[in-house]
């Protein structure tokens, strides 16, 4: 099982950084070929998508995969398909309507333009054609068919890529130009992924399948909406108090943050929920969830370190002068992508059990906090208070969903090897966050020493067991004999 999951989560990964690498690429796109105002304009946009995201999805991508093998098991899977599709399809239909109905005088003082009707229309369809084209690629998680979903999330990336550096650099469409290029992506992306998998699953809708749903997604957003309340907020409140000069400076910084989390949180969790969702009777489950845990957390050490040594490249083909803030963005929003990945851990254990009641109830929580937390820290004190406040709220949410994830469903916890991995990562975080005013030598000396730190205690110390320090000296052989060839 542990074996599959490393399997499935470098395939989902792969996937996601195909997407995530677009996104990355648009950055310099964006920042270059638009004012700095016109990107803190189409950052805002963005984060809104994000937003509506959550309530177009209503839950219905995660309640397919949790009720994917029980539905193929009774010859029902078109039911379920069907009526996450369609009550997905209604809601978003109801959001985008209620929006260019009543929400435009808030958009004008958020975006800071009187003309909001377009960008907001346009920011509606390609939400919706988004969420309906992740909730079909669920099937591909839930089938076990992983290299399925990384065609289609690199075709995504190159598409989008493809028509953003048309649309802005040839025909300088401007911020209409980048949206139009998303809802183009994500609308041939739908058609094709609807073309490929209805005909396998078949498509129908029943009363039994939409109460399953409901009763298990609905409750979903009250806890998505404080994962969003917490990376959106911050933009809203920087745009509200400071403008959208100081929201594309912070928007540059997080989005960097950010590429953390398709590239190791986002895909965990894919492969995590289907594999674990389908052995539910597995002997050895608590077991293989508590090497889950610990493996999650030190490779996540590994990859901040590693993300550590390139950020300053990245940085510098991400904007040109004028967005140096960006770099204390990205260290001190760094912390957060850990705490948000032992949160989904957390809710993996709790709807095991079906709790997502608690998972609901504890997302309003959060979504208040981060709100009085931002409304306060970012008016005070901008980017600085946005970045106290988003650390503050994840350690409090990270902390209470594993804790109550352990408590409904119960594994062992190896506290020896973590408190080792804490130590560590507490020594990277620390490095990170200093890096911003650290110059050249001393800020590579530090990455380097940290590095060899690492490999040292992995390497000549007890902390691997002999089955574990086997499978890595075989995977280092395999890696060099293909060098060699």
């Amino acid at each position: 099982m542990l074996k599959q999951l490393a399997q499935h989560t470098v395939i989902y990964a792969a996937g996601n950084i195909g997407i995530r690498a677009a996104s990355f690429l648009l950055i310099p796109l964006f920042t270059r070929a638009l004012s700095q105002a016109e990107f803190g304009l189409l950052a805002t946009l963005l984060m809104i998508n994000q937003v509506l995201l959550v309530f177009m999805n209503v839950g219905m991508r995660d309640a397919f995969v949790r009720f994917f093998k029980q539905s193929k098991d009774d010859g029902e899977l078109a039911a379920l398909l069907g009526s996450c599709l369609l009550l997905s399809l209604g809601i978003g239909g109801l959001a985008t309507t209620g929006i260019l109905q009543f929400l435009q005088p808030l958009f004008r003082s958020l975006l800071h333009t009187d003309v909001v009707g377009r960008y907001l229309l346009l920011t509606c369809l390609f939400t919706l054609a988004q969420c309906l084209c992740t909730q079909l690629m669920s099937f591909y998680r839930s089938d076990g068919r992983p290299f399925a979903f990384l065609v289609a999330g690199i075709g995504c990336a190159f598409l989008l890529l493809v028509l953003n550096v048309l649309f802005l650099t040839k025909l300088n469409w401007g911020i209409n130009g980048a949206l139009c290029a998303y809802l183009l992506t994500y609308g041939a992306a739908l058609l094709a992924l609807a073309i490929h998998i209805i005909p396998q699953t078949g498509f129908a809708v029943s009363k039994t399948a939409v109460r399953n749903v409901v009763q298990f997604g609905f409750p979903l957003v009250l806890s998505q909406i404080s994962d969003i309340s917490i990376v959106a907020l911050p933009t809203f409140f920087l745009s509200h108090y400071h403008g959208l000069r100081v929201v594309a400076v912070f928007a540059v910084g997080q989005k960097l943050a950010q590429l953390l989390v398709p590239f190791l949180v986002l895909p965990f969790q894919m492969a995590l929920e289907p594999m674990i969702f389908n052995n539910l009777e597995h002997e050895e489950l608590h077991e293989k969830l508590s090497n889950m845990l610990t493996y999650f957390v030190l490779v996540f050490v590994a990859i901040t370190l590693l993300f550590m040594a390139s950020s300053r490249a990245l940085l510098f083909l991400a904007a040109p002068k004028g967005y140096d803030g960006s770099a204390l963005v990205l260290a001190a929003l760094l912390p957060t992508v850990l705490w948000l990945g032992l949160a989904n851990f957390g809710r993996v254990l709790l709807h095991i059990r079906l709790r997502t009641d608690i998972t609901g109830g504890f997302g309003v929580l959060f979504a208040l906090v981060s709100l009085g937390l931002y409304h306060t820290l970012i008016g005070r004190h901008a980017t600085e208070g946005a970045l106290v406040a988003a650390n503050v709220v994840r350690l409090l949410q990270g902390t209470v969903m594993i804790f109550f994830g352990l408590r409904v469903f119960q594994i062992p916890v190896d506290v020896k090897r973590l408190s080792i991995i804490g130590v560590g990562l507490l020594m990277v975080l620390a490095a990170f966050i200093a890096s911003p005013w650290l110059s050249t030598i001393p800020f590579y000396t530090a990455t380097g020493v940290l590095a060899a730190a690492g490999f040292a205690v992995l390497r000549w110390t007890n902390f691997l067991t002999e089955k574990e320090q086997a499978f890595i000296d075989h995977l280092l052989e395999r890696c060099k004999c293909m060098f060699r060839r």
